[in-house]
């Protein structure tokens, strides 16, 4: 992957070209253009400790790739770059509770037009800093927009999207069923509804989330305002689901299940990290995973569901 490596480095993305790229490569581009972001953040005092920290699993203290946390992000990402690779036009997406625009910045390197949605104004205030650098790696302007807003209230005056994404934010979404709804609404008719959420069935996974919110009981909380009426705004808790009841809400609101991925069966959380930048392990790890992902009963145990679902319009 040296090549690849040293494309990060050199030139800028053809955004049309992109797409002609296998997902493997364009990951280890992004993640290289996230390490060359951080670099160029803490040399001109941008801010960047947010940043370092959401990436804490991806990368080490001293800015390397982590390769067994890339790995498990990349397979998070895997079916929205293949949706994005085969799309005939630029799609519309909408990224639904984008946080710092992880995900929106490497989406509009594609020849796509990306809205990144989050009720955190000190999130979107982030976001919108970090354009500029990737804008400096395109040919060409990047079609990409954040909003501080509500994403109820957004998605019920917005246009259709083509696909909307939501990656850690179903739990935090508060009622799910009505943000569902309002996706089954807003998306076209061959678009897709992309989430990626812990698995409650995972053991880990289900008692991380109870460590978060403090309690067994799940209650949405009130820490946040609507940037529109500056009340104090529902947000869901860490309430995550299993896979099984995701489907049964996504079929209630009108969707069709296209695929499911199922991954984090690797234990990372259990395990120093010094153990994951030993590429040996990591390959143990990997290869392990894969034996899993093959065992229909362990299947559905997976730390992460990532789903991709379409409009059921009979």
């Amino acid at each position: 992957m040296n090549h690849i490596r040293d494309t990060a480095a050199n030139i800028k993305v053809d955004r049309a070209a992109i797409r002609l790229l296998k997902a493997e490569e364009i990951l280890s581009l992004y993640a290289h253009w996230l390490e060359r972001e951080i670099v160029f953040r803490e040399t001109t005092g941008l801010e960047v400790l947010p940043l370092k920290t959401y990436y804490r699993n991806l990368f080490s203290p001293h800015g390397k790739i982590r390769p067994i946390g890339w790995e498990g992000y990349g397979q998070r990402l895997t079916p929205i770059i293949e949706e994005l690779k085969t799309s005939t036009r630029a799609p519309r997406v909408l990224d639904a509770g984008c946080g710092y625009g992880t995900e929106s910045l490497l989406f509009s390197l594609f020849p796509a037009k990306v809205w990144g949605v989050d009720l955190v104004p000190e999130r979107i205030a982030l976001a919108r800093s970090r354009a500029d650098f990737f804008q400096a790696l395109s040919n060409k302007p990047l079609e990409l927009t954040f909003v501080n807003a509500h994403l109820f209230r957004f998605l019920e005056t917005s246009p259709p999207f083509d696909i909307i994404w939501a990656l850690e934010a179903i739990s935090h979404i508060y009622p799910p069923e009505k943000f569902l709804r309002l996706c089954w609404r807003k998306i076209n008719k061959d678009g897709k509804l992309i989430i990626s959420d812990p698995n409650s069935l995972n053991p880990l996974a289900l008692l991380r989330s109870m460590k978060i919110r403090g309690s067994v009981i799940h209650r949405p909380h009130q820490k946040f305002l609507d940037p529109d009426t500056w009340q104090p705004a529902d947000v869901g808790q860490e309430k995550i689901f299993n896979i099984f009841r995701i489907k049964k809400l996504l079929e209630a609101a009108g969707f069709r299940i296209q695929a499911v991925e199922m991954s984090g069966f690797m234990g990372s959380s259990l395990l120093p990290q010094a153990f994951f930048d030993k590429e040996k392990f990591v390959r143990s790890l990997e290869r392990y995973q894969k034996l899993v992902r093959r065992i229909p009963l362990l299947r559905s145990l997976g730390s992460i569901y990532t789903l991709i679902a379409t409009k059921r319009n009979d």
